[in-house]
């Protein structure tokens, strides 16, 4: 991952919103969410959790692992967010949240052999989900950091 492109874009973020929080992950902690999940993260979103966990800022979050919780299942979890989308919703297995959204959660899509999976959203109304990023890295960056910068720089 970029991670100075990100490191730069988050300092933007970060000067002008003081409500923003992210929370490292350790790899044991991201093992075990991958164990209770019965999935494989892929190298970009262990990145994502290693450097920064989770991310909340302005009402917006990347789904992810609070305060090196594996057992966290709240709100912005990915454990929780998955969980509760494939119990309420009938989310696929294949599909992990990596943001919330109440009618339209992005997830990877971990149906594939590509070591680095495609972004979908997935439509809850009606339970197909369609590319909206080649990977994590081009969504994170693209897809989130740019909006999150234009929601806060707009403020």
């Amino acid at each position: 991952m970029n991670l100075k492109r990100i490191r730069e874009m988050i300092a933007q973020i970060e000067a002008c919103e003081e409500d923003f929080e992210t929370s490292p992950a350790t790899e044991p902690s991201i093992a075990a969410v991958e164990s209770r999940l019965a999935c494989s993260f892929p190298a970009s979103y262990r990145e994502f959790l290693v450097e920064f966990g989770v991310i909340w800022c302005a009402d917006c979050s990347v789904s992810g692992i609070h305060g090196d919780d594996a057992t966290n299942v709240g709100g912005g979890s990915v454990v929780g967010d998955t969980l509760r989308f494939r119990d309420e919703f009938s989310l696929p297995n294949h599909l992990v949240v990596i943001q919330s959204d109440e009618d339209a959660p992005y997830c990877l899509d971990l149906s594939g052999d590509s070591p680095e999976p495609p972004v979908v959203c997935f439509q809850l109304n009606t339970k197909t989900y369609q590319e909206i990023s080649p990977d994590f890295e081009t969504w994170y960056i693209d897809w989130f950091l740019d909006g999150l910068i234009d929601l806060v720089g707009d403020q």
